[in-house]
């Protein structure tokens, strides 16, 4: 029986991607997804690792009342 991907895990990695090339508006925008579809699917570990995602973006943007937030 083949695995069905993790949506959330899809989306993060994209996220991933973004981040890296220092597009954080788009990495925000898949770690805000990601982190819904973990939610959703009761994925703890996920929901915890975009969390913390997300938090660094408002880091690297200086903005870090949302990043504490997060």
């Amino acid at each position: 029986m083949e695995k069905k991907q993790d949506p959330s895990l899809t989306l993060k990695v994209k996220g991933d991607a973004c981040y890296e090339a220092g597009r954080y508006s788009d990495a925000l925008e898949f770690y805000t997804k990601a982190l819904e579809s973990a939610k959703n699917e009761k994925n703890d570990q996920m929901y915890y690792v975009c969390l913390g995602n997300i938090g660094n973006i408002y880091a690297s943007m200086n903005d870090i009342k949302r990043a504490l937030h997060y």
